[in-house]
This record gives structure tokens, C-alpha cells and sequence, in this order.
């Protein structure tokens, strides 16, 4: 059950998508990022992170209303407070313990949410994309799966490989991927796990994902960063892509290693914004496929 916890009260009036200002890569927003109103009008709740000092972040995330329907049932106890006009639009907000963040993990994973636990963890982010810190105890994180019902920024890496004449390798997504099966996406794409620099995070994809070794990382170019924040019917999707780009040989072949892409193909752009129009390429990807 809900617990309540003495927290101040801090005002959030910032749109959701703030452009990074802590990093010096390139960001692009793809479309306009979804503002406090909207999420809240799409019902919504923000909530942001207490801590023992007695004061709270700003909202880091808006979860799905089942979400919180969940906490309230679950029998485990949960620490929080609510507080009155959190967000922008008048929204009543969530603020929970910083302590509990594993409480959360352990009601969640009882919920739909663990049908696509990962046993990864993500580093919690402001809208700045820096790291949320709890004093001495260092950065926090949650459960991967997580971070779309609980409406969080999420960070991955996507390398967009290109051939000398200029078509793209994509690649199509397994069946048994819990997010977009069977779609369209990069040759290679994941996400960023907690601690893992983007660079790191992309060599490894590379390889899990497309047969790319080390041979390949002296070619590997960071090119910039992609925001993508957009309503689903079931969550906020808030996600930021650091995009790399490699060009191969025309001759080269790509190979999954790891049973997450079903199979290969190079097509010129065009192609690729065809089959986002078309509801068959996923929608990060394709966003950040344009940056290279």
C-alpha cells in the first residue's frame, strides 16, 4: 500500500523535450515534444523522486494511470506524497522515496509490466538527459521495462550503417521482442544500461547485432543526438538515441549474432521513410536514421 512521506513542493512549468544543455553533442527533435498539458489531459500522472534532505526532484516521468491503480492495490508498503498542481496544466503529482525505488521494482514486476522484464537497469534522467543522483549513494536506476509505464527518459545508441553508394542497412526485428515485433529498424540499435557510455554501448551492439567487430570501431563516427517524446495509448514514450554512423564496404555482409534481428537488408533512404509512413519501421529508429 501508498505510504505518505513529508516532501516539499516544487513547480514543473517546463515542456517535456528540453534540448540538452550539460552535453555537447548535436540534439534534434523529430516533432514537437508532448507538453505537461497534454500528458496530463491524456491522464497522466507525473511523478518525480523524494529524498531524505526532504526535498524532491522535478517530474521525471508520468505514469499510466493502471500503474498507479496498481500501487495503490498492491499490499506492499510504498512511500509517497501527493502533491497539489505538480505539473504544468494543474496535474496532481507522485512523489516516492527515493529509498523505495526497489520496493517499486518489487510491486511492478508482479504487474502486466513484468510479462517484459529485461533484468537490465536504466539510469534515471531529468528532462536534461543528466543523470538523477541521490546524494552519496551515487545515480539511481530502475528496471528497464519500466521506464514507458512510468512515462521516464530513456537513453540507447543506433549506428546507421550506409554502403559506399549510399543505401542503408535495416534491419527487422525479431517476433519475440516485447516492444514493435517484426518491424523495421537499424542495423543496429539498444539501449544504454547503467554505467555503459554510449560508445561502449555501440560497439557491443554491433557486434550482438550485426557481425560488426572490432575492426570496425576506428570508422565508427558519433554523428549526434535524437529526442523523440510522443503520447502511446498505453504510456509517454520519451526516449533519447545517441547515433553513430559507419560506412562499410560494399561487399560486406551483416550477420545477427544474438536472435534479435530476423534478417538484413540495404534500401535507399527513401525507402526507409516509406516504410515509417506505413506503420512498418519503428518510430526512433526512423527518426534518427535521418541524422547521418
Amino acid at each position: 500500500m501508498l505510504t505518505g512521506i513529508p516532501t516539499n513542493h516544487l513547480a514543473d512549468t517546463s515542456p517535456w523535450g528540453q534540448l540538452c544543455s550539460d552535453e555537447t553533442w548535436p540534439i534534434a527533435e523529430f516533432e514537437p515534444a508532448v507538453s505537461a498539458c497534454q500528458a496530463a489531459s491524456a491522464g497522466l500522472i507525473p511523478w518525480s523522486i523524494g529524498f531524505s534532505t526532504g526535498l524532491s526532484s522535478d517530474t521525471l516521468g508520468w505514469m499510466h494511470p493502471t500503474v498507479f491503480a496498481y500501487l495503490q492495490a498492491s499490499e506492499a508498503s510504498l512511500r509517497y506524497a501527493l502533491t497539489p498542481n505538480m505539473g504544468q496544466g494543474g496535474a496532481p503529482g507522485l512523489v516516492i522515496a527515493a529509498d523505495d525505488l526497489l520496493v517499486l521494482e518489487s510491486i511492478l514486476r508482479e504487474s502486466f509490466i513484468g510479462k517484459g522484464w529485461r533484468n537490465e537497469r536504466f539510469f534515471l534522467r531529468d528532462r536534461a538527459g543528466g543523470l538523477v543522483v541521490n546524494g552519496v549513494h551515487g545515480p539511481l536506476a530502475l528496471e528497464r521495462s519500466m521506464f514507458r509505464p512510468l512515462g521516464l527518459l530513456s537513453a540507447s545508441v543506433q549506428l546507421n550503417v550506409t554502403t559506399p553508394e549510399g543505401r542503408v542497412w535495416i534491419g527487422q526485428r525479431a517476433l519475440h521482442k516485447q516492444i514493435d515485433p517484426g518491424l523495421w529498424d537499424a542495423a543496429v540499435a539498444g539501449g544504454l544500461t547503467a554505467g555503459e557510455l554510449p560508445l561502449a554501448a555501440i560497439r557491443r551492439e554491433a557486434w550482438e547485432e550485426a557481425g560488426l567487430g572490432s575492426q570496425w570501431w576506428p570508422h565508427i563516427r558519433p554523428m549526434g543526438r535524437v529526442r523523440v517524446c510522443r503520447l502511446l495509448p498505453d504510456c509517454l514514450h520519451h526516449e533519447q538515441v545517441w547515433v553513430f554512423a559507419l560506412r562499410v564496404a560494399a561487399d560486406t555482409v551483416l550477420h545477427p549474432q544474438d536472435g534479435e534481428v530476423a534478417g538484413f537488408s540495404a534500401v535507399w533512404p527513401e525507402e526507409i521513410l516509406r516504410r515509417y509512413q506505413e506503420g512498418l519501421f519503428n518510430h526512433e529508429a526512423a527518426c534518427a536514421s535521418f541524422l547521418s
